[in-house]
C-alpha cells in the first residue's frame, strides 16, 4: 500500500477497538445488536482487509489456522497488527511477516466466503473477534439495507 493508502487504512482501523469494546460490554441482545452492527459497519468501511500471505509467491493464499472451532482465516485491520501477529504468534521471520494480501473491502467478503468451499468456517479479525464465514455476505447485505 502507498503511504496515503496506509494512512487511510490506519484511520479507519482506529475506529474499531472502541466499537469492539462497546460490543463486548453490550452483550448479544438489546443494545448489543446495535453495537455489533456498528462494529461490522466499521469493518466493512475499511479500505482493505489485510491477510498474512502464505504459500508461493506466484500463488499466495491467506493464513488459515486449524483451530478447535474449525479452520479459521485470519484478517487484520492494520498492517502492523498483521506483522506483529506473524512474528509473535507464527514465528515468521521479519521478511516473511511483512508479506500481505490487501484485498479491497468491496470484494473481500465474497473472496473470503469462497474459502468455505475448502472447509474454512470462520474469519477472525485482529485475533480479537470473528464471524462464521457463512455470515459475511448476510452481514454485508444487512448493512447495505441500512
Amino acid at each position: 500500500m502507498t503511504r496515503p493508502d496506509a494512512e487511510a487504512q490506519d484511520a479507519a482501523a482506529a475506529l474499531i477497538p472502541p466499537l469492539l469494546a462497546a460490543a463486548r460490554s453490550a452483550g448479544v441482545e438489546g443494545d448489543g445488536v446495535d453495537a455489533q452492527r456498528a462494529l461490522w459497519r466499521a469493518v466493512y468501511a475499511l479500505p482493505r482487509w489485510l491477510f498474512i500471505a502464505r504459500g508461493d509467491e506466484d500463488e499466495p493464499r491467506p493464513f488459515i489456522a486449524d483451530l478447535p472451532e474449525g479452520p479459521t482465516i485470519y484478517a487484520f485491520t492494520r498492517g502492523e497488527r498483521a506483522r506483529e501477529f506473524a512474528v509473535q504468534r507464527l514465528g515468521l521471520p521479519e521478511e516473511e511477516a511483512g508479506l500481505m494480501l490487501a484485498i479491497p473491502t468491496a470484494s473481500a467478503a465474497e473472496w473470503v466466503a469462497g474459502f468455505a468451499e475448502h472447509g474454512v468456517q470462520r474469519i477472525m479479525f485482529d485475533d480479537e473477534f470473528f464471524a462464521p464465514i457463512g455470515n459475511l455476505l448476510p452481514i454485508r447485505d444487512d448493512l447495505l439495507r441500512g
